[in-house]
């Protein structure tokens, strides 16, 4: 993940660009576990290289950021764990429209809450 658009280097999900650095820890339930492991900011990709994948990206020992992708390398939903929108932290956004959101179901919080246990992670609520 990086520059809007995921790229892979290797089967194990580690990838550097323009010093951004992020390392597959684990995969879940078929989600990509990945952590940054230098200091800068993270952006969710637009698009993914690898079809129908989901992310949940950690920086910092928080959960930044949950994305799914699809069939054509879409992504479909965000949920962003980073900054408010709409008054709602987290939040999600749906194909791509940053123009509105909308607050996690219970299939979502229930993801999220069982990730941060796992993952000893903070998100907040």
């Amino acid at each position: 993940m990086g520059g809007r658009a995921a790229f892979i280097k290797n089967s194990n999900f580690e990838f550097n660009k323009d010093g951004q650095t992020y390392k597959t820890i684990d995969v879940y339930q078929g989600i990509q576990i990945i952590v940054k492991t230098i200091e800068t900011s993270v952006g969710v990709p637009a698009l993914s290289h690898t079809a129908c994948r989901k992310y949940a990206v950690i920086q910092e020992g928080k959960l930044k950021y949950y994305a799914e992708y699809d069939e054509n390398h879409k992504q479909v939903k965000c949920i962003d764990f980073g900054h408010k929108h709409d008054y709602l932290i987290p939040h999600v956004h749906e194909n791509l429209d940053h123009s509105r959101s909308r607050p996690l179901n219970k299939e979502e919080l229930k993801l999220v809450e069982t990730l941060s246990r796992r993952y000893n992670i903070i998100w907040e609520k």
